[in-house]
């Protein structure tokens, strides 16, 4: 069917140049281009020829050009008379040069200008002139390089245009109708003028066409599985939808009268409803083993409507056929919506089928964390396998659901080792896991979930070696939380981030015989969350991390463990501009760990110049600072301001980096990060010019990168 593409003086897509008479035959010869079956119409500007360029054949096109500007040129392409030669071959390997033609043809080959030579006019003169030497170099296939991805490029702007198109719009503007509300009767009428634009604006109604969308319209209201079924077709015409009818018992609908109530009338005095019922996609193929997840036209399994693709492309071309520009009534839109649901579930399962596949009997690590509808059928099918969990996190759990499938498990949790639970949408949920399912379970995260006394009654703390907790609120108040951290004795890694106020400090300290590592986060204002850190004994504690963004509070306190004397690695930030308490508290504790190996501090106010000259060796000062460091970092905000000398600096890094005094290790990095609008450049440049005089690791600035918080390998 030919459509004549109209333009006015805007004319955005023509290629548009003024032409005095009209054109003779173009000469003939090889062409290539990628037509699809129907012949198509797009709008092509035609120089008058200054010469012959080539032989030809047989002309491929009739120009209709025309003197007035404000006229289009029409230009009517056919596939009738294509010779085996004109058409593009994989096997020929002939994709340069057909991508030159094809260009010149689509009139989107800026080089045009030269291969037709013609003056152009003024643009001020021919309004289309201008538009010449731009539209060109906008071409829909720039981008391709290969004969696949151009075909599919231009098999992607044609689809579902032209018959299918009207079809589609006739179908929608016989379902619009005027409500009893006259206030939009304007609005209607609008929108029925529009789609009678859009039905015009492909070309004539052609009788076929016409009579095919009716037939359509008609079958929608108790067949709609059927119509969307026909509608995926790509070439649907009257024959077509003829001979299918022969088969449309095969796509009975249920639940016919729930679809009649959602159009129906409402009771008096309400309102109309359109919303739809919980209709599932249902797929009649034999040979399928999902059923319930897709229909017929997209099923991949052998027989279905795309046998031997795969799930992504029938999710694409799900996509692309129900795209929001056509229409279905309530009840099709509500199976659209379960059928791609139904699709993502599909492709889910698929994944977990081929990681099987690939991987057999070794140990499975999972995420789980997918939309409500999804999660009954995706759990259901990993607890089958649930003898090979090791690792699982859990994001945004049903408590019904757990409670449901905690006693389905088919050979329990022998295996797993790590198991979190994170509430990262809904709000904090009560924790429900059977964990003692789960005998060799040593890691346990929790974000964001509300634990109440029974669940920390049960979750094992005495077997558990890493527990991090983030965010979370203990329903029973302190003692509850306290009661349940005792019992970790055999942790080695500990993350905790308070974001709450009701711990409290605890004359009864809490032993964590064989901690390693801990970070400590505070978040709240509440200042007796700071003691926290004096509530735990922790003897073998090595590396701690504190993170601060509270209240003000005593740094000594904030700073010192309770009782850890083999601490190598300490490091303090605080999220604050304020200072802390009266400065020089640093001093006091880099006393308590003479082991420490790399101190990282950004606590505003701290260090004072003499906690610099403490950090020198003289046998007429006060006990030397840290005499294992091998790491500094220091912020330029944590200095007490007017206090610290430069020369203090360079002296203590002149005896760290090159110690003279036994038993001193020697210092391997200095850091000193600056704030973004910080005014210590005197300070950088200095320990610039120390750096490259005497080859130190010295870093300033963006140089420096603070490490985040990492486990050891305890």
């Amino acid at each position: 069917m030919h459509m004549p593409i109209h333009a006015s003086n805007n004319d955005p897509v023509g290629l548009l140049q003024r032409a005095p008479t009209p054109l003779s035959s173009r000469p003939s010869g090889p062409r290539s281009l990628p037509l699809p079956p129907t012949p198509r119409t797009a709008q092509q500007h035609m120089h008058q020829y200054v010469h012959t360029q080539r032989t030809h054949q047989t002309a491929y096109h009739t120009p209709t050009v025309t003197t007035d500007p404000s006229l289009p040129h029409v230009f009517n392409l056919s596939s009738a008379n294509w010779t085996e030669a004109d058409k593009l071959f994989l096997e020929c390997n002939n994709f340069t040069p057909w991508l030159d033609h094809a260009k010149i043809e689509l009139g989107m080959q800026s080089e045009q200008l030269l291969l037709y030579p013609g003056k152009r006019d003024d643009p001020d003169r021919v309004p289309r002139a201008p538009v010449t030497a731009v539209f060109p170099t906008h071409h829909c296939f720039k981008s391709a390089t290969t004969a696949a991805q151009i075909w599919e490029i231009l098999r992607t702007h044609h689809e579902h245009r032209g018959p299918i198109g009207q079809i589609k719009v006739m179908r929608k503007i016989a379902s619009t109708h005027y409500l009893c509300d006259t206030a939009s009767f304007s609005a209607t009428t609008q929108e029925l003028r529009e789609l009678n634009e859009s039905i015009w604006a492909a070309g004539p109604v052609d009788a076929n066409c016409f009579l095919l969308a009716w037939m359509l319209a008609s079958l929608t209201k108790n067949h709609h599985k059927f119509v969307r079924s026909m509608l995926a077709l790509p070439h649907l015409d009257l024959a077509m939808l003829e001979d299918n009818l022969l088969t449309i018992h095969e796509f009975k609908d249920d639940d016919d009268d729930v679809a009649c109530a959602v159009t129906s009338a409402p009771a008096k005095g309400g309102k109309q409803t359109t919303s739809p019922p919980n209709t599932k996609p249902h797929c009649i193929n034999e040979k399928c083993a999902k059923l319930e997840t897709h229909t017929w036209p997209y099923c991949t399994s052998p027989g279905g409507g795309m046998a031997g693709k795969t799930v992504a492309e029938a999710v694409d071309k799900y996509q692309e056929v129900y795209s929001p520009w056509y229409y279905e009534p309530p009840r099709a839109q509500a199976e659209e919506a379960e059928e791609g649901k139904g699709f993502e579930i599909a492709m889910t399962l698929d994944f977990i089928e081929g990681y099987l596949q690939r991987f057999g009997n070794r140990p499975l690590s999972f995420r789980l964390w997918p939309r409500e509808f999804a999660v009954p059928t995706l759990w259901a099918a990993l607890l089958k396998h649930s003898a090979l969990w090791q690792e699982i996190v859990l994001v945004d759990p049903s408590p019904a659901l757990l409670k449901q499938y905690s006693l389905k498990f088919r050979s329990g949790l022998q295996g797993i080792r790590q198991i979190g639970i994170v509430s990262a949408q809904r709000p904090a949920i009560p924790l429900d896991f059977p964990y003692q399912l789960a005998p060799n379970l040593t890691d346990l995260t929790l974000m964001g979930i509300t634990i109440r006394s029974v669940d920390g009654r049960c979750i094992p703390w005495a077997q558990l070696t890493r527990y991090c907790e983030i965010g979370c609120n203990w329903r029973d108040g302190s003692e509850g939380r306290l009661g349940s951290y005792r019992e970790l004795t055999n942790l080695r890694i500990l993350r905790m981030e308070l974001s709450e106020y009701r711990f409290l400090e605890t004359d009864t300290p809490l032993i964590l015989p064989n901690l390693r590592a801990a970070t400590l986060d505070f978040l709240c204002t509440h200042s007796h969350t700071t003691k926290l850190i004096q509530s735990f004994d922790m003897p073998a504690l090595e590396d701690l991390t504190i993170r601060y963004g509270g209240a003000l509070v005593d740094p000594q306190r904030f700073l010192a463990p309770r009782s850890s004397p083999k601490l190598k690695y300490l490091r303090a930030y605080a999220y604050t501009s304020f200072p802390y308490g009266e400065p020089g508290h640093l001093d006091h504790t880099l006393e308590l760990f003479p082991d420490l190996e790399e101190i990282i501090i950004d606590i505003p106010h701290l260090i004072t110049n003499t906690t610099v000259s403490r950090l020198i060796p003289s046998p007429h000062q006060l006990p030397l600072l840290g005499p294992k460091l091998g790491t500094i970092r220091f912020s330029n905000r944590s200095f007490v301001d007017g206090s610290c000398e430069w020369r203090t600096l360079m002296g203590m890094l002149q005896a760290r980096f090159r110690p003279t005094v036994p038993g001193i290790t020697r210092l391997r990095t200095f850091e000193f990060f600056t704030e973004k609008f910080s005014n210590d450049v005197n300070v950088t440049s200095g320990l610039k010019a120390l750096r490259v005089r005497n080859d130190w690791d010295i870093r300033v600035g963006d140089e420096c990168s603070l490490p985040p918080w990492e486990e050891p390998d305890f």
